[in-house]
């Protein structure tokens, strides 16, 4: 029984110097938290579509929902006599981490998914909630901000798991996450509300409101395509001169064979044609096991007469999903001509998944090719 005294005493003795601790260090160590969930993220999420990663994810929104309920239940609650409030700092601490995996979580999908030709406003959000997360830590004492950003997480995933739960992807499936994501939401306030009624009611039309307000923005960003087209994501595209399939499984790329130390004439590709050659752009699309759908390679050219890009051919290329490397497809355009060229990689929504820029110039002997098995 004395050993059992001792131990509790050490132990109790131990907790209190490691919250003194965190409470000595919380602005080192709330930084410390979100790079920590960053860094746990890029090692760990692979496929949006995978068990494990779904697990994650869910396991980091219920612990942030669970730490806001207990951070403002710290004084006129069961968890406020019980002493909740000297751990307040580890609970936000612990809130850190999750919030930071959420969203760098979020952002390493999502510029899977798009690019920043259309899709820079949505990220410089997602930047925006992943750099607020540690300059404006002081407002996680209020729960109409945490509200905010945890709609904000949780409809951020919905938008990942409703198209893989339906097994489609477009403008139902986002209509149904934004459904799934205000009944999410309003069952956890019902449960706050439970909790710290009083809180809830004196905030009640606030909170409200900011939810309305970024489930508006979300709808907005969708509709005028600024949202990135997820699930699917972009694994590989690029223009060559020839695309060749040679069983299921491969594909030969040819390409210019350039020497190593001019590899940015890679980034700007220029196919060196000769007459009636044709131009080939190849593209690998990840789209979450059972999904099909279609993408399109829209082609251009640019007039430098009029100083604009006219619209050339439109070519569906049908996507079936489950491969890691991605449903690979090419279009291939055979009346092409010196000039500045440029491939779209569309969505049925015309959404920006991809684009390929490249430059043609006419030439009487096709330059050394190299081939690329994929």
């Amino acid at each position: 029984m004395r050993g059992y005294l001792v131990y509790n005493q050490f132990m109790a003795s131990r907790v209190k110097k490691i919250i003194a601790f965190i409470k000595k260090h919380e602005r080192a160590l709330v930084p410390a938290a979100l790079l920590l969930g960053f860094i746990v993220d890029n090692f760990t999420l692979k496929r949006i579509d995978l068990p494990f990663e779904n697990i994650l994810l869910g396991t980091h929104l219920l612990i942030v929902g669970t730490c806001i309920v207990l951070i403002n239940s710290r004084e006129r609650t069961f968890f406020g006599r019980i002493g909740l409030g000297k751990y307040t700092g580890v609970l936000r601490i612990i809130m850190q981490f999750s919030l930071g995996a959420l969203f760098s979580g979020f952002f390493i999908f999502y510029t899977r998914s798009g690019t920043l030709a259309t899709s820079w406003v949505f990220f410089i959000i997602l930047i925006g909630l992943l750099i607020g997360n540690e300059f404006l830590r002081e407002k996680y004492d209020k729960i109409i901000y945490q509200i905010g950003v945890y709609f904000v997480a949780i409809f951020s995933y919905s938008i990942f798991l409703v198209p893989i739960l339906l097994k489609d992807v477009g403008a139902l499936p986002f209509l149904l996450s934004g459904v799934f994501s205000l009944a999410l939401i309003t069952m956890v306030l019902l449960v706050i509300s439970i909790i710290i009624p009083h809180l809830i009611k004196h905030y009640q039309m606030r909170i409200v409101t900011t939810i309305l307000i970024i489930f508006g923005t979300f709808n907005t960003l969708y509709f005028t395509n600024i949202v990135p087209p997820i699930p699917l994501s972009l694994k590989e595209k690029g223009a060559y001169y020839k695309v060749e399939r040679v069983n299921q499984d491969m594909y030969h790329l040819y390409e210019e064979d350039i020497p190593w130390y001019r590899f940015f004439e890679r980034l700007n590709p220029t196919l060196k044609l000769t007459d009636n050659a044709s131009a080939y752009v190849f593209s690998s699309v990840f789209a979450p096991t059972d999904i099909t759908t279609t993408l399109y390679h829209q082609w251009y050219v640019y007039d430098e007469r009029e100083k604009k890009w006219l619209e050339s051919d439109r070519i569906v290329i049908p996507v079936r999903g489950g491969r890691d490397g991605g449903y690979r497809g090419y279009s291939v355009k055979n009346s092409v001509f010196p000039g500045d060229w440029r491939v779209d990689i569309l969505t049925e929504r015309d959404q920006l998944l991809g684009r390929v820029n490249f430059e043609i110039e006419a030439i009487s002997e096709t330059p050394k090719l190299e081939v690329e098995a994929i």
